[in-house]
């Protein structure tokens, strides 16, 4: 049986107010970062700003449901920037009609 202030998660998981009160705190410290970051990241990419806060909040909510684990990254890093700079250098000196399907194929 379980204790009177846990709940039953969706997937069978204890899950207390405190730690609900935890993931809180952790998520507004990331959003405070994190929103920023990604607004900096399209100001460099010389778009929008709101282009970055979009990008930022989509591709939370789709690692949220999609996601395997709860320490997975996402959103715009240095880290992640730097491997997608590398992945993509080749687009310098490829045709420009290459170039939209090199980047989807890229993207996979």
């Amino acid at each position: 049986m379980l204790a009177p202030n846990f709940a039953r998660g969706p997937f069978g998981l204890n899950y207390s107010r405190g730690d609900g009160r935890k993931d809180l705190l952790a998520g507004l410290t990331v959003a405070a970062i994190a929103l920023p970051e990604a607004m900096a990241y399209a100001v460099i990419a010389g778009v929008d700003p709101r282009f970055g806060l979009y990008s930022s909040i989509v591709i939370t909510i789709i690692a949220s449901v999609f996601g395997s684990s709860s320490h997975v990254i996402n959103g715009p890093t240095s880290a992640i920037s730097l491997v997608v700079f590398s992945a993509l250098v080749f687009l310098i000196r490829m045709p420009a009609s290459k170039q939209p399907k090199a980047c989807f194929f890229s993207a996979l």
